[in-house]
């Protein structure tokens, strides 16, 4: 048989793997980066709004508390990105959730010396689950650590927590989060003009237009701020991971977020 004419190879790197904190923190950037994005994408979204909300009220009512608002808001939301926005938000989740789970998982092989299986970052509301459901996601960790991520808890009176175990569950096991452009803006009871067409009904002055996007929860309920509920996220998640850098010597993640 003759000689190929060709030969072919590939030349593989060899790659110790091994247990490694330094590879947690790009998972948190990149969930930065991308909510910045989404700040970005709100700006935008606030550039495109042509004509503020007209907002009008009885003189009357002016004097009270909460006076009622007849709220004009045509060609007030623009916007058809709504598909983008909820594809954006579903990356960030899962960037926030590979962040807690990658955490746990390199400190349970550095604690005991070797590679766990089943590792996960546990999120209870009750003390009572945590003690046996939790402690079984956290195998090899020490007593120091499991503290750590218990004092984090929503059992602990801690809200992050419990807004990424839901909201990162829903996107990845159920449905792209529903979430709906809003627009948030400022109105001025003490500086309207009079109507020229009703004397009795002030025209309210409107400032301080900024997009953002709320939550559509199918349990019912308000709508949420969820980018403010991202930004709380990763502030939270940052703390945490950073004591663990901390005491490994490790430089610490800086985030720092400006709600929209």
């Amino acid at each position: 048989m003759d000689a190929p004419w060709y030969l072919y190879s590939e030349v593989v790197p060899r790659v110790v793997i091994g247990p490694s904190l330094g590879s947690v923190p790009p998972r948190l950037i990149r969930a930065a980066q991308r909510y910045d994005e989404l700040l970005q994408t709100f700006h935008a979204m606030t550039k495109q709004v042509k004509k503020a909300p007209v907002i009008t009220a009885r003189v009357a009512d002016l004097d009270g508390a909460n006076p009622p608002l007849t709220f004009d808001l045509e060609d007030v939301l623009p916007w058809t990105n709504a598909s983008e926005l909820r594809l954006l938000v579903s990356e960030i989740l899962h960037h926030l959730r590979v962040t807690a789970d990658h955490l746990v998982y390199n400190v349970a092989w550095l604690d005991s010396g070797s590679e766990q299986q089943r590792t996960q970052f546990p999120v209870f509301k009750k003390a009572s689950d945590f003690r046996p459901n939790g402690l079984r996601m956290l195998p090899g960790v020490n007593a120091t650590h499991r503290g750590w991520i218990e004092a984090v808890q929503p059992f602990k009176g801690i809200d992050w927590t419990e807004a990424l175990a839901y909201l990162s569950n829903n996107d990845k096991h159920n449905y792209l989060l529903e979430v709906v452009p809003t627009l948030r803006y400022r109105i001025d009871l003490h500086s309207g003009t009079q109507a020229a067409d009703d004397p009795e009904t002030m025209s309210l002055p409107v400032d301080n237009l900024e997009a953002h996007v709320r939550l559509i929860r199918r349990d019912g309920g308000p709508y949420e701020p969820l980018d403010e509920q991202l930004g709380a996220i990763m502030t939270g998640l940052a703390e945490l991971l950073n004591q663990f850098l901390r005491e490994a010597g490790i430089s610490e993640v800086e985030i720092n977020i400006v709600n929209p």
